[in-house]
């Protein structure tokens, strides 16, 4: 049953308020938002970032501001690092912080097989600060090798170039072929 957001669903709110303030400042308009949540909270699978996305382009679409997909990236910006990428969707590179976004082709053949890890459940925040820097970026090579696999529609290819940074701070390693989604604690499985 859908519910009405709360403080706790601020990346709704922010997205709410980044279009009234910027866009409909001489105007007394009120927005009320339902969801209804089917990704579990703190999942690592960018709930928060696509609700808050969704809401900006459904006010660009509602109020007919006619953003350009480029300006909501921009302003997702705000919401979070990730959230421009829920402004296109699809396949995508994400340089930078991950706000920078390069469309990629789709890829045939891929499927996902999505469950929870055992393990703490905790947010994006505390991922990065456990973060140990000196320990990521060790697979440049990789990262050239999916990006290209993803463009050449080579699922082999993919499957053995696929890593993930935060993967460094699990207490034990993922059984093989198992990946977290972003910072986790969501694991995934190509089939």
């Amino acid at each position: 049953m859908p519910k009405s957001i709360d403080e706790k669903d601020n990346t709704l709110i922010k997205a709410a308020e980044i279009i009234l303030k910027n866009y409909c400042k001489n105007s007394h308009k009120k927005i009320e938002i339902e969801v209804e949540k089917n990704i579990p909270i703190s999942s690592g699978l960018g709930g928060g970032s696509s609700n808050g996305a969704t809401v900006l382009k459904a006010l660009n679409e509602i109020l007919n501001l006619e953003l350009t997909t480029k300006k909501l990236e921009s302003l997702a910006v705000n919401i979070g690092m990730d959230a421009p990428f829920f402004i296109r969707g699809g396949i995508a590179l994400g340089e930078n912080f991950g706000e920078i976004i390069t469309p990629l082709p789709k890829v045939n053949g891929l499927s996902f097989t999505i469950f929870p890890f055992s393990g703490d459940a905790r947010k994006t925040e505390s991922a990065y600060k456990k973060l140990d820097l000196s320990k990521c970026a060790k697979n440049a090579d990789k990262t050239l090798a999916i990006i290209h696999a993803i463009k050449t529609n080579d699922s082999f290819a993919i499957h053995r170039n696929i890593h993930n940074d935060f993967e460094t701070i699990l207490k034990s390693p993922l059984p093989q072929n198992h990946h977290l989604s972003g910072s986790g604690p969501t694991v995934f499985i190509l089939a």
